[in-house]
């Protein structure tokens, strides 16, 4: 069963924590091709490792990348599950998420 995605980027900004993050997403395309090419990278090592259904950590992955990308905010990391998984077919249900409370 496909997990939900209940965050829809196309709506318009309701938070100021949405509007943070869609500005620092702009200025700083990097931290989104980095995250797809990790993501990428750890599905296919659980893949080769046997595992059926991967899941990858997004908050591992902010620690990873965090050295290069100065001002990449904790609270930024839903957003970018969220926005990998409606943008790249293929990421669909990788990353856990929960309801959005801001």
């Amino acid at each position: 069963m496909a997990r939900q995605i209940d965050f829809d980027f196309s709506a318009p900004i309701w938070s100021d924590l949405d509007a943070d993050w869609a500005r620092f997403h702009k200025e700083t395309p990097g931290v989104y091709r980095e995250l797809l090419r990790l993501t990428r990278s750890r599905i296919h090592a659980q893949r080769l490792a046997g595992k059926e259904k991967p899941y990858v950590s997004i908050k591992s992955l902010f620690e990873e990348i965090r050295p290069r990308f100065p001002g990449l905010n904790n609270n930024y990391t839903s957003r970018y599950a969220r926005h990998l998984m409606v943008s790249e077919p293929d990421l669909r249900g990788v990353f856990r998420t929960r309801g959005l409370r801001s």
